[in-house]
C-alpha cells in the first residue's frame, strides 16, 4: 500500500465521501429502480459512507464525530427490514431440498405465508410508504454531506491517516479473535462489520492500495460472514414468529440444516480470516508496517 500525500488529506477525504453520497443521492433518482436492487446498493453505499468517515475520527472533536455517525448509522438501519425480507426469501427458495424430509405439509404454507406478509409489509407502498422512505434517507443523505463538508478538522498528516487504519485493522483483528471464543450472532456481526470498514477504507479511501489479492480476501471474508449472519437472522425469524406452529420433527430438520450450514460458514471465515491477519502488509514506503 502506497500512501498517496499529492493533495491534503481533509480536502480528498471529503471529496471522496461527498462522491459516494452523491452517487447514491442519483441512484434514488434514478427512475423504474427495482426497490430490493435499490434497497441494496444504498445500504452497501452508506456502509462505505460510513466507513470513510470513521477516517475523520482522529482529526475531529469527538461531538461532531458522535452526532454525525449517529447519522449515517440511523441511515443504515432504516432499511434493514426491507433487506432482511428478500433475504430470507432467497434463504427460503434454498432450502428446496429439504421440503421432501418435512411431516407436515402445512411447514411450508407457515414459512411461505410468513416471509411474504414481511415482505408485503416492508414494500408496502399503496400508501406511499416506501416512496417516503427514500424520501427521507435522501434528504438526510445530502444533510450528512452538508455537515462532513461544513466539519473543523485539524490537520491530517500522513502518518496519522496510517494509524488511523492500523487501528481499524487491530478492531476488525480483535473481533476476529473473540469470536474464536464466541461465535454469538452479535460478535459475527461486529466481525463482519469491521471488515467491511477495513475493506472500504482501502478500496476507496485516500491510498493508493495495489494489493488486490489482499482487499479481494477481505472482500469474501466479508461476504461469508455475510451468509453466515442472513442465516441467523432467518433462524431466530422462524422461531420468534411460528416454530410452535410447527411439528417438532420438521422444527429439528430446520434447526440442523441451519446450524450445518452456520457451521461450515464460520469453519471458512476462521480459515481465511486466520490468513488475513497473519500476513505482513506495507502501509506506506518506505517504513513497512506488520499488522
Amino acid at each position: 500500500m502506497i500512501m498517496s500525500i499529492d493533495k491534503d488529506i481533509r480536502l480528498s477525504l471529503k471529496e471522496i465521501i461527498s462522491g459516494q453520497i452523491n452517487d447514491l443521492l442519483l441512484l434514488i433518482r434514478s427512475s423504474g429502480q427495482n426497490q430490493p436492487i435499490l434497497v441494496h446498493e444504498l445500504r452497501k453505499g452508506i456502509k462505505r459512507v460510513r466507513s470513510l468517515f470513521h477516517l475523520f475520527k482522529p482529526v475531529i472533536s469527538d461531538q461532531d464525530f458522535h452526532e454525525i455517525n449517529k447519522m449515517i448509522c440511523e441511515l443504515g438501519s432504516t432499511l434493514t427490514y426491507q433487506r432482511e425480507s428478500i433475504v430470507n426469501i432467497q434463504i427460503f427458495n434454498e432450502l428446496e431440498h429439504i421440503f421432501t424430509r418435512f411431516s407436515n405439509k402445512n411447514t411450508l404454507v407457515l414459512i411461505n405465508e410468513l416471509l411474504n406478509n414481511q415482505n408485503a409489509e416492508a414494500y408496502e407502498n399503496t400508501k406511499n410508504e416506501f416512496n417516503r422512505l427514500i424520501t427521507g434517507i435522501s434528504f438526510n443523505l445530502s444533510k450528512v454531506r452538508e455537515n462532513i463538508n461544513n466539519l473543523k478538522i485539524n490537520p491530517y498528516s500522513a502518518d496519522l491517516l496510517k494509524l488511523a487504519i492500523i487501528k481499524n485493522f487491530s478492531k476488525t483483528k480483535r473481533y476476529y479473535n473473540d469470536c474464536k471464543i464466541s461465535s454469538h450472532m452479535e460478535a459475527v456481526h461486529k466481525w463482519r462489520r469491521y471488515c467491511k470498514y477495513l475493506l472500504f477504507q482501502l478500496k476507496f479511501g485516500p491510498i493508493d492500495f495495489i494489493d488486490q489479492q489482499y482487499t479481494d480476501k477481505l472482500d469474501n471474508l466479508a461476504e461469508i460472514l455475510g451468509k453466515e449472519h442472513d442465516l441467523a437472522v432467518f433462524d431466530q425469524l422462524l422461531k420468534v414468529f411460528i416454530f410452535k406452529e410447527i411439528d417438532r420433527q420438521d422444527r429439528l430438520i430446520i434447526s440442523q440444516y441451519l446450524d450445518d450450514e452456520r457451521n461450515e460458514l464460520q469453519k471458512k471465515a476462521f480459515k481465511l480470516g486466520k490468513e488475513i491477519f497473519s500476513e505482513k502488509v506495507v502501509i506506506s514506503k518506505p517504513e513497512p508496517v506488520l499488522f
